[in-house]
């Protein structure tokens, strides 16, 4: 899901003099257009390992979705814990991607800014399926690093609050 809904997105950020939909600013491109769909697509590949992890109530599979020792992991398995002591399954998880940049790529790492916000879902609870709710859109910073299995989060810095002009 991440990846359809910022497709709109991706050409004004690849062109030169357009406005960036995080910063409301003026950019230049810092990578290729096939950069930034590789990025988007390794991301949506990470997101799709994640919610069937959270699907599971797997902490196992979703601690292999880190770098180890990676504090956006402990923080994600401190939460799918807390879900689960409370009875809780997040059985669908939607994100939204309202912009995306890369902001360094390496062979074997990389570094993405996203604008984006948990937009709903399913949750289960007592055999019962209610709305995930949707989160505020938020900016951060990834760090993901390409291990034997895949590509691994590790670190997440930012989760601040949407800038002024987005959440007018």
């Amino acid at each position: 899901m991440r990846f359809l809904a910022a497709l709109p997105l991706l050409i004004p950020l690849l062109v030169p003099g357009a406005v960036d939909p995080v910063q409301g600013q003026d950019v230049e491109p810092t990578a290729s257009r096939t950069d930034l769909v590789d990025a988007l697509e390794v991301l949506h590949a990470w997101d799709a390992r994640r919610e069937l992890a959270w699907a599971a109530v797997d902490a196992t599979a979703l601690r292999s979705l880190y770098v180890r020792g990676s504090g956006a992991g402990r923080a994600d398995l401190r939460l799918l814990r807390a879900y689960a002591t409370r009875g809780l399954v997040v059985r669908r998880m939607v994100t939204q991607v309202f912009a995306a940049r890369v902001l360094h790529r390496e062979q074997s790492q990389m570094r993405l800014q996203v604008f984006d916000r948990v937009a709903g879902g399913e949750l289960v609870e007592d055999g019962h399926v209610l709305a995930l709710p949707s989160s505020l859109p938020v900016s951060r910073d990834i760090e993901l690093r390409l291990g034997r299995d895949g590509w691994l989060v590790a670190a997440v810095s930012g989760s601040d609050p949407a800038p002024r002009t987005a959440r007018r």
